[in-house]
């Protein structure tokens, strides 16, 4: 199976004119099937469960009592006993919640069913699908992952997550600085049809839950999906499972990697996709204007209130972005002016000169692409009223610079300063600066 990793996009607009039913993204599609999306803050994240989770994703270790689980039947236990806990205080409050049989008729004893089984068994098993959903979505660790069949849910998720990072890091109390400017959200798309199809073939598992009663789920059109587990037999290895290593591969690593028996390159399961961190405003503005905001995913009192707060942590974004474009643009010009000043390179090089001269030929290409090849085919006046005003294009954002036709393209960690002119494009120079805004 395939799991296709997309070109970064520096610019909301152009991944979502990819999203488009006339877009590019389509190509991949099979049919009619479904789709599942996931968005995540940060291209650090990976898709690993909350259960599997170690380090700053995760508030604490799943554990039981002061043990932690070594080997995956140590983890399934530490697992189940999490749902147990659930289950009871819900149940013991008088909370709708539905348990396996087998767990009911525990209900009395500390002892898990699990550790007992003389037979091989799969974790999850269907039984205990139901609540591991109600539990994963009140924040109990699961080895659940959390989907919408709304694209516009998890832009909000994705953009909303990377929003409060922000205000994390811009803090001076906070010391873990979690907003990195270079650092993209992610989109997964997850064709739940071929998923769904093939639920004989792999152990990856989608779970619907009941949107009764569960106003948030509803709201959200959540799908969860876990990667089912096949466990020994309690006599297999008696008390020694050090035979058996917790997997705590990303879901993305699972499918590469899980043989069908077969040629599977050309099922594509699951897309990756890169959007620049630093448009999570204009994605929160842009889905927020849709209405997708915390109003309505988390219908209610908290969810009017949240939203109310992550409209302010737009704005003071906003405020501060726009600060950064400013000290962006200062930059760029003092580089332009240095560089056309330079007498050994008072005339530019050629693009393929450039190329060549620095070994970056995705810049080049990009330059090429979007302003050799479609700029230069409208008129002169309307090239300038364009780059004007546009700011991001692919793998980077523009400068339109104080001189006449003369512009900065931000791409990576490099700045580039070049003219358009009626003979192309006249590059400059190019600088690699970390510390610029």
């Amino acid at each position: 199976m395939k799991v296709i990793q997309v070109d970064k996009y520096y610019s909301f607009d152009e991944f979502f004119y990819w999203m488009l039913p006339m877009g590019g993204f389509w190509q991949y599609s099979m049919g009619f099937d479904t789709m599942l999306y996931r968005g995540e803050p940060s291209a650090k994240h990976e898709l690993i469960p909350s259960a599997l989770r170690d380090g700053a994703r995760s508030s604490f270790t799943l554990k039981h009592g002061n043990s932690e689980p070594q080997s995956e039947p140590e983890q399934v236990r530490m697992e189940y006993y999490a749902l147990w806990d659930f289950y009871k205080l819900a149940n013991e409050n008088g909370l709708k919640v539905k348990a396996s049989a087998e767990m009911q008729n525990s209900y009395l004893t500390t002892m898990s069913p699990l550790g007992s089984k003389n037979e091989p068994y799969k974790w999850l098993s269907p039984e205990y699908e139901e609540l591991a959903a109600l539990a994963q979505h009140y924040g109990v660790k699961t080895r659940m992952l959390d989907w919408s069949s709304d694209f516009y849910t998890a832009l909000y998720f994705a953009s909303t997550g990377a929003l409060r990072n922000w205000k994390k890091s811009s803090s001076s109390k906070w010391e873990d600085k979690c907003y990195d400017t270079k650092d993209s959200i992610v989109l997964y798309i997850l064709n739940g049809g071929i998923v769904h199809n093939m639920s004989n073939e792999m152990p990856l598992k989608l779970v619907v839950p009941s949107y009764y009663d569960n106003p948030n789920l509803k709201a959200q059109k959540g799908v969860l999906s876990y990667w089912q587990i096949d466990m020994p037999a309690r006599n297999e290895e008696g008390h020694d499972f050090s035979k058996y290593p917790i997997d705590k591969r990303p879901l993305t690593q699972q499918l590469e990697e899980h043989d069908l028996g077969y040629d599977s390159d050309h099922i594509n399961v699951l897309f990756r996709v890169e959007i620049d961190i630093n448009e999570c405003g204009y994605i929160y503005s842009t889905v927020n204007k849709l209405g997708y905001n915390a109003a309505k995913l988390f219908p209610g009192y908290d969810g009017v209130a949240q939203k109310l707060e992550e409209d302010n942590i737009y704005l003071e974004f906003c405020k501060w972005l726009d600060g950064k474009r400013a000290v962006e643009y200062k930059y760029c010009l003092s580089m332009y002016n240095s560089a056309v000043a330079d007498s050994e390179n008072q005339d530019g090089i050629s693009i393929e000169d450039f190329a060549e001269k620095y070994n970056i030929s995705k810049i080049a290409i990009t330059l090429r692409k979007r302003a050799e090849s479609f700029l230069e085919t409208l008129p002169a006046k309307r090239q300038e009223i364009i780059l004007a005003t546009i700011s991001h294009l692919p793998n980077g954002y523009i400068t339109a610079l104080e001189e006449e036709n003369s512009y900065c393209l931000r791409v990576l960690d490099y700045h580039v300063v070049y003219d358009i002119t009626d003979d192309g494009i006249i590059v400059y120079d190019i600088e690699q600066d970390e510390d610029t805004p």
